[in-house]
């Protein structure tokens, strides 16, 4: 496409540009082409959509596409998926097809088959790891989704080697919370990854080109020493000629998430911890085992799992068996309270594969236990066939009364469904209306009757 080079500019207040957090500032526009032959430097049309963070590959068409990347408005940082195509020729933008999936800090480039591949990268709040692999047809101005990338990572390299193959190196890795040495390489021919030497460095928000020798260089970014002087003027090559791969680790992320209900609950109730395993992956993992020491204040009553089978009462021990990547296994533990006050019931997990972030293998639960005396009673009656449940749980009448206690001041909300032939006609006492929901707020005993007419 010519032997110009072209810079992005992301973030300007008017004193100041930055390349990924502008605070309060606009996103910058601004296109400027520098000929080597002659350095020297030359504006260009704008950009049409300001934008930091984003991606930019040079395509066999002689186009540029700027992909993704965020821009902030309000104080609030918006992802975006837009796709805008460069043509130096005319000097000319137009808007393409957007990426499927919005993501700043991807890293972009186009490989041997024409394509553009838009790697990792994340959604601001959408909390998904950054696995995320897309590739970009200019031609078809279309967009198709491809293997994952193993190690999440966003802030990374990506340059095209002449072997046809895409290397992905460094960045941040999601799931440690550090900076990555990891070096990816991607074949498009058969859309499969390889790990290959690591980078001899770990860093993020690292420059990637490939040079006329056939080798990969990675520039700058910022290491692993305390800020300010993590900024590098580092510069490491790699051959893919001569790369050399490390022998494959067995890895994946086993997490785990708890939640308790009713909360609060009351002395001599029974509370059940609901515990959800899950494997981020990459790998499948093998031998997966939850454990749960229940706290004091509590006695045993029951546990159940959707896969393996639980022993024990003051420690339960769960063997789950193996989980593929991104599957899940549910352990439902009933325990009674013994005493007013606060328990914690912690639970972990474990597996034979290596663990990356090993932070999310407990988790604690808290919940309060209170006396009769500090709870009030929430007595539902249903009239007729149908069922009321409420929100947060604890009610669930079909056909006959119930009772919950709940804690002072609680917030709950009933709902009235009719059985079949039936139809839900009014509330009486504490709620009233034809509307099938009804809310409360709990500062006393109170007493609701559900009346449903047949047909």
């Amino acid at each position: 496409m010519g032997s110009d080079a072209f810079v992005f500019h992301a973030f300007a207040d008017g004193s100041y540009s930055c390349t990924m957090y502008g605070g309060l500032a606009a996103a910058f526009t601004v296109v400027e082409e520098y000929d080597p032959a002659t350095n020297v430097w030359a504006t260009k049309a704008p950009m049409p959509t300001g934008r930091a963070a984003l991606g930019l590959a040079a395509a066999s068409n002689g186009k540029l596409y700027a992909i993704g990347g965020f821009n902030e408005g309000n104080g609030t940082v918006t992802s975006l998926g837009t796709v805008e195509e460069y043509d130096p020729a005319t000097n000319t933008w137009a808007t393409k097809a957007p990426m499927p999936s919005a993501r700043l800090g991807l890293a972009v480039a186009t490989a041997s088959n024409g394509k553009v591949y838009a790697v990792g990268g994340f959604a601001n709040g959408d909390g998904s790891p950054p696995y995320i692999v897309q590739e970009y047809d200019p031609s078809a101005n279309a967009w198709n989704t491809k293997a994952s990338l193993p190690t999440p990572r966003y802030y990374l390299g990506l340059a095209p080697a002449p072997n046809g193959k895409l290397y992905a190196i460094g960045g941040i890795d999601y799931r440690a919370g550090a900076n990555s040495t990891a070096s990816e390489e991607y074949d498009p021919s058969t859309n499969t990854w390889t790990s290959r030497s690591p980078m001899p460095t770990a860093r993020a928000a690292l420059a990637m080109a490939t040079a006329p020798n056939g080798r990969l260089y990675a520039i700058g970014g910022y290491d692993n020493k305390p800020y300010p002087s993590n900024y590098t003027t580092l510069v490491e090559e790699l051959d893919p000629a001569t790369i050399v791969n490390p022998p494959p680790v067995a890895s994946a992320d086993l997490a785990i998430s708890q939640t308790d209900s009713p909360d609060p609950v009351a002395v001599g109730g029974v509370l059940t911890y609901t515990i959800v395993a899950r494997n981020n992956g990459p790998q499948s993992a093998t031998g997966v085992t939850l454990t749960d020491s229940l706290p004091a204040g509590v006695n045993f009553v029951s546990a159940s799992t959707s896969q393996g089978s639980c022993s024990g009462t003051a420690t339960l021990t769960c063997a789950l068996g193996s989980l593929a990547n991104g599957a899940s296994a549910t352990v439902s533990i009933g325990v009674r309270a013994t005493a007013a006050g606060g328990v914690a019931n912690t639970a972990r997990i474990t597996g034979n594969e290596a663990d990356p972030a090993s932070a999310n293998n407990a988790e604690t639960e808290g919940t309060t236990v209170l006396t009769t005396a500090d709870l009030s009673r929430l007595t539902v009656a249903v009239e007729g066939q149908g069922r009321v449940t409420s929100n947060p749980g604890g009610i669930d009448c079909h056909p006959n009364s119930c009772v919950a206690n709940y804690g002072p001041g609680a917030s709950v909300s009933l709902t009235a469904a009719a059985a079949n032939g039936w139809r839900f006609d009014h509330w009486e006492r504490a709620c009233q209306g034809q509307t099938s929901t009804c809310n409360l707020t709990l500062g006393s005993d109170l007493l609701v009757k559900a009346v449903g007419l047949k047909c």
